[in-house]
C-alpha cells in the first residue's frame, strides 16, 4: 500500500502509482510515484469505452471497469482499494 495513497469509503478502484515510468528531461525517462500518476491510468480506461458524452454510457463504463477490477485485500469492496486493482 503506498503511505501517500487516499484511503476512505470514497476509494472506488485502485492504479498503478509507484515507480512508474515517466518521461524526464532531455528524453529520458525515470520512476515517479504518486496517487497523480495513478488517475491517468482510470482516465484512459474509461476514455477508450466513452468516445463521446453519453452520461447513461460512462455509468456503464464505470460499473464495467470496477466490476473487472482485481480484488486486492480484504475479500470485496474496502476503503484501501475500493473495487480492487484496474485492469487494462
Amino acid at each position: 500500500i503506498y503511505a501517500f495513497a487516499n484511503r476512505g469509503n470514497y476509494v472506488a478502484i485502485a492504479a498503478p502509482g509507484v515507480k512508474v515510468s515517466v518521461a524526464a528531461p532531455n528524453g529520458e525517462r525515470k520512476a515517479a510515484s504518486g496517487t497523480s500518476f495513478a488517475a491517468p491510468f482510470v482516465t484512459a480506461h474509461l476514455s477508450a469505452c466513452l468516445t463521446k458524452p453519453d452520461r447513461s454510457r460512462a455509468d456503464a463504463c464505470i460499473k464495467k471497469m470496477l466490476a473487472a477490477a482485481r480484488d486486492l485485500g480484504a475479500p470485496g469492496r474496502d476503503p484501501v482499494y475500493g473495487a480492487g486493482l484496474l485492469r487494462q
